[in-house]
């Protein structure tokens, strides 16, 4: 496990990456995950979704997004990711 501090600028890379490429889904995945570790949980789960917006085909992909939703208490979003 990365300390916070690590993980934010992780979200701060991914940010500047996300400015100069804002049509790469994976990075939004990426940066959805590191928000997720910081307890950002709406904020991972707009990453999840954009990424889906992006690249359609990764919505059976997207288990990240589903743990989000349970920790989001979103339960019936989560058993429709899963």
């Amino acid at each position: 496990m990365h300390d916070l501090s690590t993980v934010a600028s992780e979200v701060q890379r991914l940010t500047t990456a996300l400015a100069e490429d804002p049509l790469h889904a994976q990075l939004y995945i990426q940066r959805g995950m590191a928000r997720f570790q910081l307890g950002d949980i709406a904020a991972s789960i707009e990453d999840f979704d954009r990424a889906e917006h992006l690249t359609p085909t990764l919505t059976p992909y997207l288990w990240q997004r589903g743990i989000a939703y349970y920790y989001a208490e979103r339960f019936e979003d989560g058993a429709r990711q899963f």
